[in-house]
Formats: structure tokens, sequence, C-alpha cells
């Protein structure tokens, strides 16, 4: 199942409280995935923190949380990924500014610390985000993402 399978559409007809129950659950900035079981119950998966939650609504909006589990702490991965943007964007202002001020040619090693300064920085940056736990479902299973203007 390729990536836009695997988060394309699925029909999802909430009732309007199930709506709002969906809406007014906690969840982070990746947004909330819903999907509905044919007897019209609800289940929304949710990231808060480094918890995965798992919730499971009622036709008539009533929410209960069926399962919480700790992943991880997302602060390390933020910290690392922030550690490597400031060091890429440092490494690039350096480069610029020894640039600027050098009157001749700049020695090969200037060159040289700075591909590895900022080639750290961008895998830093990438190793750090994927430290970040998310709240995406398995592969395989279809959900709907509600975030944004939309709800």
């Amino acid at each position: 199942m390729g990536w836009f399978e695997r988060f394309r559409d699925k029909p999802w007809e909430p009732t309007s409280a199930q709506r709002q129950a969906a809406v007014a659950l906690p969840g982070e900035h990746e947004g909330k995935f819903v999907r509905t079981y044919p007897d019209g119950t609800a289940e929304v998966r949710t990231r808060q923190g480094g918890e995965l939650r798992r919730y499971l609504i009622e036709r008539d909006g009533t929410a209960s949380l069926v399962e919480a589990t700790w992943v991880r702490d997302p602060a390390w991965g933020e910290r690392i990924s922030g550690g490597g943007m400031l060091m890429a964007v440092v490494t690039f202002v350096v480069a610029a500014f020894v640039t600027a001020a050098s009157e001749g040619p700049l020695p090969w090693w200037t060159f040289a610390l700075a591909a590895v300064g900022w080639g750290g920085g961008l895998v830093l940056f990438v190793g750090g985000m994927g430290l970040v736990p998310t709240a995406c479902p398995p592969k395989g299973e279809l959900w709907k993402n509600i975030c944004g203007a939309d709800y």
C-alpha cells in the first residue's frame, strides 16, 4: 500500500455529537485520525506528549479512552532536531562571513569544515525528527485525518 493510499480519505460519517467529541479530544499538531466501524462507533487515534491514545466514541458522543501507550518522550527528538538545525544555520552564517571577509582564496579545510558542519546539522535534524513519536496509524489501515480548519 503506497503513501497516498494509506492516507486517502476513508468515508467518515459521524453524528454531530461524534464530530464534536472528536474535535474536543486532546491531540497535537499532526492531527487526529478517525475511522468508523459498521455499528456506527468511531475510533480516534491521537498523540499527547509521548503517549499514543485510542478513544472510542459512541453515536451519542460519549468518548472513552481504550488504550494509552507510552512511546517515548518527544522532547529528546525535538532537542536533537533543533540542535541540528541550529548547527546547520550557524555553519552557513559563519561560512558566509568568513568568505566575505577573506581577501584571497580560502584554504581547503574551510570548505570541508563547512560541509561537515552543514551536513552534520542536516543529519541531526532529520534523525531528531525521526525520534518524535507520531499518531499516524499502522500501514494497511485506512483512517481519515481530521485536522486543520475543516474541523
